[in-house]
């Protein structure tokens, strides 16, 4: 049992994984890590404009994009012809003829 004693300054310069300091990660890391608190952050708000903007021109529209898309356009269409009813005007305007006039 007659190790040798080592200085403050030895015991903690030894190359051992345990005690080697903790060192914080790489910048580059911890950017990327603030930048996905910060897009979390503007997920829970209200989008403002330039948000929705922004996450919009960051996005490839993808084909179920479209797809939806078109499905509510139907659907609002077929809402504002059931809203207004205009049958007879379409029918007047475009189906009679008109009567000519003496």
């Amino acid at each position: 049992m007659n190790r040798p004693i080592r200085t403050r300054k030895e015991h903690f310069n030894k190359s051992s994984p345990s005690s080697r300091p903790i060192s914080s990660p790489a910048p580059e890391k911890r950017e990327r890590k603030s930048a996905r608190r910060e897009s979390a952050a503007a997920m829970a708000l209200p989008a403002s404009s330039s948000t929705l903007s922004r996450f919009l021109s960051s996005r490839r529209i993808q084909p179920t994009d479209v797809t939806a898309l078109a499905t509510w356009g139907i659907f609002a269409g077929s809402a504002a012809i059931y809203l207004v009813q205009p049958f007879d005007w379409i029918k007047k305007t475009f189906f009679e003829k008109p009567e000519p006039e003496a």
